[in-house]
């Protein structure tokens, strides 16, 4: 259910001028707390904020760029973080989609080896 409202809140804020780069954050931070269904929804979501402000958050990346020309890092910061939140979301989703957990190996969850 959590994934499918981070989908959501991610392809709204595609649509939302100057203040949809900054919403990212919550859905990039939401994203950390998707579990089992949800997982692949929210990839999708964290997916689509990723693009949204590589690519559409021209106000963002803008004001990063004239922050470092004028030497104000703050804007640089904000706008490097939001990206490093998806990424880091990204990469966290991923692994629990993607790769096996070691706890359901050791408590004997799924086939064993030795078992015919």
């Amino acid at each position: 259910m959590l994934g499918y409202v981070i989908l959501g809140l991610s392809v709204l804020l595609v649509f939302v001028p100057l203040v949809g780069g900054y919403g990212t954050l919550v859905p990039g931070v939401l994203a950390f707390l998707a579990r089992g269904t949800g997982l692949m929804p929210a990839l999708a979501g964290v997916g689509i904020n990723g693009i949204h402000l590589l690519f559409f958050s021209d106000f963002l990346r803008f004001n990063a760029a004239s922050g470092m020309r004028d030497g104000v890092w703050t804007p640089v910061v904000i706008y490097v973080l939001l990206i490093l939140v998806q990424l880091g979301a990204g990469i966290l989703l991923g692994m629990r989609r993607f790769l096996p957990v070691a706890s359901d190996q050791r408590s004997g969850a799924g086939p064993s080896r030795g078992s015919t």
